[in-house]
């Protein structure tokens, strides 16, 4: 999710709130579900094809101005996907509503959706430290573990990319459970086909 962009005009520089949220098609659904809770025409839904490692991924993404929503983002800490640096979201209770934990294991359902492994409860991340926070704050007995070695490679053009180091989390069967019943207690969506397998 990306939240704020700038555009140069002559000498002034004038913020866009611009929010961008992008996920793989064949999970459509939950984009589709982010616009009936913000009341977005899904017509507004575009499609892009993402490659990678020479291989072609399509992908399904909307884009929208929301300044309000956007400033509200970048206090609760939430950074884009491209930032240099991830921290966890601040989460607050909510009066009459969920409480900071459920909001904390809300988002960390949702992450698992994003960069969980299918069928496991193993969480990545290319941010070490981002990984090491959900570690702390849960006290998690797993490590966080390296599981792939920043590296080069040339495509079939000849253009360099840098691939980062890639970690990973095993959240445990404990913390699976809480997070997924969370979701489900509240009546919110997330992908059954990244239920963990017992």
């Amino acid at each position: 999710m990306h939240t704020k962009s700038y555009h140069i005009i002559g000498k002034s520089v004038r913020y866009r709130y611009s929010i961008s949220v992008e996920i793989s098609e064949k999970d459509k659904i939950l984009l589709g579900e982010f616009c009936n809770t913000l009341n977005i025409d899904h017509n507004k839904i575009r499609k892009r094809v993402r490659k990678k490692y020479g291989k072609k991924y399509p992908h399904v993404y909307i884009r929208f101005d929301c300044k309000p929503m956007a400033k509200a983002l970048e206090e609760l800490n939430f950074s884009s996907s491209k930032a240099a640096r991830k921290n966890l979201p601040k989460f607050s209770n909510v009066i009459g509503g969920p409480s900071s934990n459920q909001l904390f294991l809300g988002f960390l359902r949702g992450y698992y959706d994003g960069d969980g492994w299918s069928g496991r409860t193993i969480i990545g991340a290319a941010n070490k430290q981002f990984l090491v926070q959900i570690k702390h704050r849960l006290k998690i007995k797993f490590p966080v573990r390296k599981v792939k070695v920043s590296s080069t490679y040339l495509d079939e053009k000849d253009k360099l990319h840098i691939l980062k180091s890639f970690y990973a989390l095993s959240l445990g069967a404990k913390t699976y459970d809480k997070m997924t019943k969370t979701l489900e207690d509240k009546g919110l969506f997330y992908l059954k086909r990244k239920t963990r397998k017992r």
